[in-house]
């Protein structure tokens, strides 16, 4: 990873902005310091379901988007020019899946070289022009150069966009994984992470070594550990919920959103067997991230189910199956289990040095 030190938010469009501080470690692993009120980013590359896109083209006409997908014009957020006839009200639309409520804002600060700045939680979309119909005009004359790279004078705004909202998952650990674990790491096991970085500590910066912070990193083979959050890649659609139960067995509704005959994850989750592999969850579906599944059992053709929507039901795959998967909370029974390979890691602190120390050892952001 290389850093630069920047005014803004340095993290280009499918990155995620994890830390950013004053301090840095360079290519040959140096403290160094960014000046002159600059900062560095720790960027990592981002995931993400095609749930929103630009249109493309100039249109005045909200029903020009692709069918099964609406313009996003909340607020006017969902518009940009693309050399569009504004005068004619015509701009190019963001176009998101049917049932989707992206949670977005545009931002730019004109005394700061147009910066656009994204929270933590949030994913940069990249900068355009007249974004939500307003533009920034940089009107600095010279460019500062540090480091190799130059925030130079420019216009136009960001869009910032809430990662759940949009269904975008954090690709690259900020942490190597010898770092995190006394316990081998098999070649073949898979991570599921989150980190939540609260700024409002006052110091400054967004690192998680200087504010109060939480993590958890999950890790294990694929026959014990699967997802189907499809936030995170899974082909799996789940709906059927219960959102607020927390204890007893469950069930939610299954069906794979691709044919049998594609290249596919919905078996992953029969690799081990069903019963006690760990599951990662939809934000919907439950109070926790992580559930253990119990079984897994076919019902009816998709087209006959009553829970499905016709819009999703136009986008299956002829002759899909709806599954009812039975799960609950029962971690317990993996102390029990054999050969388990599951490991999860919990980190949550408020005393500065803990990430660095702690969590990272010999690796600083």
């Amino acid at each position: 990873m290389t850093f630069f030190c920047s005014f803004g938010d340095s993290c280009l469009p499918g990155e995620n902005r994890v830390a950013s501080d004053h301090w840095f470690i360079d290519e040959q692993g140096r403290d160094d310091i960014c000046s002159l009120g600059t900062h560095a980013d720790y960027c990592c590359a981002t995931e993400r379901e095609a749930t929103c896109a630009w249109l493309g083209k100039c249109t005045n006409n909200v029903g020009d988007c692709p069918s099964g997908t609406t313009w996003y014009g909340t607020d006017n957020i969902g518009i940009r020019d693309s050399n569009c006839n504004m005068g004619q009200a015509e701009w190019d639309p963001l176009c998101c899946d049917d049932g989707m409520k992206p949670d977005c804002r545009w931002v730019a600060d004109a005394s700061n070289r147009c910066a656009g700045e994204c929270a933590p939680d949030e994913v940069n979309m990249g900068r355009h022009q007249y974004g939500g119909g307003e533009q920034c005009i940089d009107t600095h004359e010279t460019s500062f150069v540090q480091f190799g790279s130059s925030d130079k004078p420019g216009s136009g705004r960001v869009l910032c966009c809430k990662r759940d909202s949009l269904r975008v998952k954090i690709k690259n650990l900020p942490i190597p994984l010898g770092n995190l674990f006394d316990e081998q790491i098999g070649s073949d096991e898979d991570q599921s992470f989150d980190i939540d970085v609260h700024d409002g500590d006052g110091r400054g910066s967004i690192s998680p070594n200087d504010n109060t912070f939480g993590w958890h990193i999950m890790s294990g083979p694929p026959e014990q550990i699967t997802n189907l959050d499809k936030r995170d890649g899974s082909h799996w659609e789940v709906y059927g919920c219960d959102p607020e139960k927390h204890e007893g067995v469950q069930s939610a509704r299954l069906v794979c959103t691709k044919d049998q005959d594609s290249e596919h994850n919905c078996n992953d989750i029969l690799l081990g067997g069903v019963a006690d592999t760990v599951v990662e969850m939809p934000a919907h579906c439950g109070p926790g991230k992580y559930a253990m599944a119990v079984s897994l059992e076919p019902m009816h053709d998709a087209s006959a189910d009553d829970m499905l929507s016709s819009r999703l039901k136009r986008r299956l795959p002829i002759g899909a199956t709806v599954f009812n998967l039975t799960f609950d909370y029962g971690f317990h029974r993996l102390q029990g289990r054999l050969e388990n390979h599951v490991k999860l890691r919990i980190d949550y602190s408020n005393a500065k040095d803990y990430w660095n120390q702690i969590v990272g050892e010999f690796f600083q952001v």
